[in-house]
């Protein structure tokens, strides 16, 4: 399925050909040995990892544990992944963090391989660093299912870089080896798909990008063709049509109910913004809580206009009430569009300019048992689940050594790690960027592998913008952690950008 190799052609010395594969031998040594290293500092570092109340003993926990506990329709994947682990290697709590630190590390062991194979330099090793990225050490150890889905994300991005290298196989095992390859690929993105609920806006850019790899390999008509957008698009609205049946057969393969309060408190926040922002009271009134009055509302809404949350547990509205929300939802928005806009355009600054916030290392020490145990839905039941594990894996408990290790790293990557908004202007301009490329060099002869990783980094960026767009438009609240998956695909994608814009060309070109 891959394109023709990118460079000169004739016949390649034996010596060249001996030298070349030695050196692919040492980096991948040297990828493999720091990969190593990395998952195994960081595993002692911050094992068993920082776990979330709500992603994990609200939701992932009891369905782990006990099937017909959970709770949740549209996060059933990450339980019944957990059950499988639990049911081979025991019940422990480390898991999620081991899995963060291997699809983090594969994904940029491929991205390093891709960069070497096209480049022969061993500069490319330079990019192993990218682990220091200020977003990625602060991250990996939560147990979030937005980090988890965005380093699945990351893998299938390295791997789709790295299938740019291929030459077309051969031999019969050079055709197994591929079959194996876009099999390992598809799977990986499967589980992207389901480990989270709106994941689909961010897979279907990078199944648009294997349509374009499927409609070269079996038709090879001109790049920017009639020929060539007809076969990409019918071949992608059929892929697309397949992502949305595979989203909505997932809860009744499962065999549970759907659940709409997460519906509830996006709605309930736009009707919020709306109301403060026009100045009329759309709120219904079932929705709040005794003694709670309007000016009560808008009073949280100049504190904390990007964050439904501190309505609704704030104990202001009731989450549950009132059932016909959207219909309210519906007609004030077309009765107040400016300001509904302008709700979602604070809500949209809000999270392009806050600083990504990092967990100091008292709250990676929390126990999420003890410091969640005084709402009134921690139920003993769930608060038991945790019995099952070792002691020792409630929470991280610091050494000495590692606390000053985290204190130091963590300080670091507070004042360092950049706003959102600077990976949206990357990947609008990488996408404006790749586009002049491809209308400018492509009909001039040039490498179909540079095309090929253009198109890529196209769709990488695509990725990202959707999912921030999805974010500014239903997420009930403004968490850096919703945009992870956006960060790490801006990020291989201006690498992708970068190898076929100015990797090297072919002679002649």
């Amino acid at each position: 399925m891959a394109l023709s190799a990118c460079g000169p052609k004739g016949r390649t010395g034996v010596t060249t050909t001996v030298q070349n594969s030695r050196s692919l031998r040492q980096v991948v040594g040297v990828v493999v040995v720091f990969a190593t290293a990395e998952i195994g500092f960081r595993f002692w570092l911050f094992s068993p990892g920082f776990f979330h109340f709500s992603d994990w003993m609200a939701v992932t926990l009891p369905g782990s544990v006990a099937w017909e506990w959970a709770n949740h329709a549209q996060v059933l994947f990450i339980p019944f992944v957990l059950r499988v682990l639990y049911k081979l290697f025991g019940y422990h709590t480390w898991y999620i963090l081991l899995l963060n630190l291997v699809l983090w590390h594969a994904g940029l062991a491929a991205i390093v391989l891709a960069v070497y194979r096209v480049t022969r330099s061993r500069h490319a090793l330079w990019l192993l660093m990218i682990t220091f990225w200020p977003c990625i050490w602060s991250y990996l150890p939560l147990f979030w299912k937005d980090f988890t889905f965005g380093l699945f994300v990351w893998v299938a991005a390295g791997m789709c870089l790295l299938a740019t290298t291929f030459r077309r196989p051969d031999s019969v095992g050079g055709r197994v080896r591929r079959v194996l390859f876009w099999t390992t690929l598809a799977a990986v993105l499967f589980c992207a798909l389901y480990w989270r609920h709106n994941a689909i806006v961010t897979v279907a850019p990078l199944c648009l990008y294997l349509t374009h790899r499927a409609v070269l390999a079996n038709t090879n008509p001109a790049l920017g063709s009639f020929g060539y957008l007809a076969r990409v698009g019918l071949a992608f609205s059929a892929v697309s049509a397949l992502l949305i049946a595979m989203v909505m057969v997932h809860p009744a393969l499962f065999g549970k109910p759907g659940q709409k309060g997460v519906t509830r408190n996006i709605l309930m926040h736009d009707l919020i913004g709306i109301s403060v922002l026009s100045g009329h009271d759309l709120i219904p009134e079932g929705a709040y809580l005794p003694g709670v009055t309007f000016a009560d509302v808008q009073a949280q809404y100049a504190i904390t206009p990007a964050n439904v949350d501190r309505f609704i547990f704030g104990r202001l509205l009731d989450p549950n009430a009132p059932q016909k929300l959207s219909e309210e939802w519906a007609l004030n928005v077309r009765r107040y569009p400016k300001a509904f806009l302008r709700h979602k355009g604070r809500f949209a600054r809000t999270l392009l300019l806050r600083r990504p916030r990092v967990l100091k290392v008292r709250e990676l020490e929390a126990d999420m048992r003890i410091s969640w145990a005084h709402l009134e839905w921690f139920t003993a039941s769930v608060h038991d689940l945790m019995t099952l594990f070792p002691s020792s894996e409630y929470k991280i408990t610091f050494s000495p050594t590692r606390r000053a290790i985290c204190k130091m790293t963590n300080t670091w990557t507070r004042h360092m790690n950049p706003r959102l908004v600077w990976y949206l202007g990357c990947a609008i301009a990488g996408l404006f960027l790749g586009l002049i490329w491809l209308a400018r060099d492509a009909e001039r002869g040039a490498c179909s592998q540079a095309c090929d990783r253009v198109v890529l980094s196209g769709c990488l960026f695509l990725a990202a913008l959707a999912t921030i767009a999805v974010i500014v438009a239903f997420a009930p609240l403004s968490a850096y952690r919703y945009a992870f998956p956006a960060v790490l695909t801006s990020i291989s994608g201006v690498i992708a950008l970068a190898l076929g814009v100015w990797g090297p060309r072919p002679k002649g070109v």
